[in-house]
């Protein structure tokens, strides 16, 4: 009852370049976190921005009202 070339290769094979690993997931962590922050800002401008319309929609009609 021996154990196969297979079973005893997966058991004692290293974890592949796991220093290169930590670092991609730093990356894509910060890929992320930075993609979150400009998507955020730019929700922020186009809030704004329709807001001011609002605004702009609200006075047009406040002077057709007053005449």
């Amino acid at each position: 009852m021996g154990c196969s070339p297979k079973l005893v290769l997966a058991e004692t094979r290293e974890p592949y370049n796991t220093a290169s690993e930590g670092k991609m997931k730093k990356k894509t962590l910060f890929l992320s976190a930075l993609l979150l922050v400009v998507l955020s800002l730019e929700g922020c401008a186009t809030i704004r921005g329709i807001g001011e319309d609002i605004q702009s929609l609200g006075r047009a009609l406040k002077r057709a009202v007053s005449g």
